[in-house]
């Protein structure tokens, strides 16, 4: 994070625009590496017949390159160009070879966290099966791309790529068809409206920056990000939109909403049911069956053209603009905003308040941006839950479920205080949160942060801590529970107030399932200090927790890196040993088996072993003249250290 990048965030002026398009680079380590081949013949001349240098492409394991040597070699010719703005992008065709039918050539923009490494095996297959050559790059600071990842080098990296189709292959403006995926619907709709390709196809688009981090902003604000929303119309080519109706990033509604802005007559979209934000392309339907049958399916209301996720997301205010915009500015409290995305409600509390019935909402057949339904509870299963609502010292009231599973004497002396992730709420969660109690014979308490389900408040960080902290008191008020009785658990988002209430009581033990060092961590890998405005410091907060501790994480973590899960391992007082899932990512740890054998192994062998060890020292401080029992065995903690 350079003195540059410190500016931009907290100085004057406050750039929002750029803050959110930060936010939204991820751009991997490398995969892959272009040498220049001394021994290899030049690659393709320009239309003025200037040859540029050949490359040998040179690919990693993490590539995970599916093909042949021969096969790179016949099919991939990669080089390098310089942009307008003076990066310098790697650029890759990928011929067809014999399978080549169209006269057209794709121009692929890809998404997110990938490179042309990683995407390479994905481009050879597509080509073969749709019968047509397809042309990638990496944007600015991605791959063997000099630069930065910035909005502005998106457009001048996409129009570098345009004039390598014209100039070095001798294409057409007519044969060239302009595909892009996620964020790169960005560049590909920008191009669009200044070049008339045969065709373009928008694949998971976003309306703009703002309205992902704010799905009900109505208007576009001249300091947004990404504005696709008001591109979109000056698009004259024929356009396909395809969009999964489940999609977790983008919601399905800005797919909907560019469709409808463009001008007619419009190409019937491809929505995919079922489909997320990465798996479009595993169905078949994506590759060539006609989408006519999923036409028309869906109807957005009025109000959807604006945003995702309606009821859902916060609305952005006056307020909300002064923070983002005027003095002063407070980077922590977008990097907050952006962080929270409580879905729709999928349940409901109804009855007397004292003591509500849960009771999970059906579906929304009708609404496309609403959140995925919830499992229906079992009767069973509805025993077993008791729900309730509880007022939180910021004045925000949660909704609050235990989870009683526990059916013999044998089951755990521990209750779960469970801090769920983010993107869902209770009904939503109730299910696994049954299932996992039972697996453990362990009874399980959960809640929701305001803002999420059926609590009031706003999702913000300062609200978090409360959310726990009036949780922590319902088990100790009103279930009698002492603090030695709890386990922390959090997920994701959800180790943020785990950390932070850990640090000011004493339970049983902590687990913290796929955390996060901070906010400004994510967003700036790179960053080597915590700055007095970054959001969610758990790495400051980690050293001062005493009780036993493990952390979970997925090496494929997508979300959050594995880095951050070593590193916090790494700074916790007493660890116990992590559970590094091989292969897992961040939303499918829980299908591992090695993830119950580890927390059966913490819950009912080495938290009773490392507590009773804690129990006798303390023991033996009080015996050697040491101050009250509470006292000693606090100290005892301390020194443990």
């Amino acid at each position: 994070m350079s003195c540059a990048d410190l500016c931009c965030l907290f100085c004057w002026p406050p750039l929002p625009s750029r803050i959110a398009a930060k936010l939204a680079f991820l751009p991997p380590e490398p995969t892959y590496s272009l040498v220049t081949s001394a021994d290899a013949t030049t690659s393709a001349a320009d239309r003025h017949g200037v040859a540029s240098p050949a490359f040998q492409l040179h690919l990693s394991d993490r590539a995970e390159f599916q093909f042949s040597n021969e096969d790179k070699s016949r099919f991939l010719d990669a080089f390098l160009a310089t942009t307008a703005n003076g990066s310098t992008i790697a650029c890759m065709m990928v011929s067809a070879g014999a399978h080549a039918r169209s006269k057209y050539t794709l121009l692929f923009s890809h998404g997110n966290a990938v490179d042309l490494g990683q995407i390479s095996s994905f481009l050879i297959g597509l080509a073969r099966r749709i019968n047509m050559n397809v042309f990638s790059y990496d944007y600015s600071g991605y791959g063997a791309s000099t630069g930065r990842p910035l909005e502005k080098n998106l457009y001048a990296d996409i129009d570098c790529a345009w004039q390598q189709l014209i100039g070095r292959y001798n294409l057409s403006p007519g044969e060239i068809v302009l595909y892009g995926q996620s964020i790169g619907t960005v560049p590909t709709v920008d191009l669009a409206t200044r070049v008339n390709p045969a065709g373009v196809v928008l694949h998971s688009p976003l309306l703009s920056g703002l309205r992902v981090a704010f799905p009900d902003t109505s208007r576009t604000w001249f300091f947004d990000a990404f504005p696709n929303i008001e591109k979109a119309p000056r698009i004259r080519s024929p356009c396909l939109i395809i969009h999964g109706t489940e999609d977790e990033v983008i919601d399905f509604a800005h797919g909907l909403a560019l469709h409808d802005r463009l001008p007619q007559p419009a190409v019937e979209p491809l929505w995919i049911e079922g489909a997320g934000h990465n798996d479009i392309e595993l169905r078949q339907r994506h590759h060539g069956a006609a989408p006519s049958a999923a036409a028309g399916q869906y109807v957005p209301h009025e109000d959807e053209g604006a945003g995702a996720r309606g009821g859902g997301g916060a609305s952005m205010t006056c307020r909300d603009l002064c923070r983002l915009f005027c003095w002063p500015p407070l980077p922590s409290r977008i990097a907050a905003k952006l962080a929270f995305l409580p879905p729709r409600p999928t349940y409901s509390l109804v009855g007397d308040m004292h003591s509500p019935r849960f009771q999970i909402n059906p579906p929304d057949m009708e609404d496309p941006a609403a959140a995925p339904p919830a499992m229906q509870l079992t009767e069973d299963e509805a025993d077993c839950l008791e729900a309730f609502t509880a007022n939180t010292a910021r004045g925000s009231t949660i909704a609050c479920v235990l989870i009683r599973t526990v059916r013999s004497r044998k089951g755990s002396k521990y209750t779960l205080l469970f801090s769920h992730g983010n993107a869902v709420d209770l009904g939503q969660m109730s299910g696994f949160l049954i299932d996992l109690g039972r697996k453990l014979n362990m009874n399980v308490f959960s809640y929701d942060y305001s803002g999420y389900g059926a609590s009031t408040g706003q999702p913000l960080e300062k609200n978090l801590y409360a959310d726990i902290d009036c949780a922590w008191q319902q088990l100790i008020g009103r279930y009698n529970l002492s603090p030695g009785e709890i386990v922390l658990y959090g997920q994701s988002i959800g180790t943020v107030p785990t950390v932070d209430l850990a640090t000011r009581v004493n339970p049983a033990g902590v687990v913290l399932h796929s955390p996060l060092l901070s906010g400004l961590r994510v967003a700036f890998p790179d960053t080597s200090r915590t700055w007095f405005f970054d959001a969610f410091p758990n790495i400051e907060k980690a050293p001062r927790i005493h009780s036993p501790c493990l952390v979970i994480h997925g090496t494929e973590d997508e979300v959050i890196n594995i880095a951050h899960g070593l590193a916090i391992y790494e700074r916790l007082p007493r660890s116990v040993d992590p559970l590094w899932v091989e292969g897992a990512g961040h939303n499918d740890i829980e299908l591992f088996p090695q993830y119950l054998l580890r927390l059966r192994s913490f819950l009912y062998d080495e938290l009773e072993a490392m507590n009773a060890s804690i129990g006798a020292d303390a023991d033996r401080a009080v015996a050697g003249g040491g101050s009250t029992s509470t006292t000693a065995r606090d100290k005892v903690r301390g020194d443990q250290s």
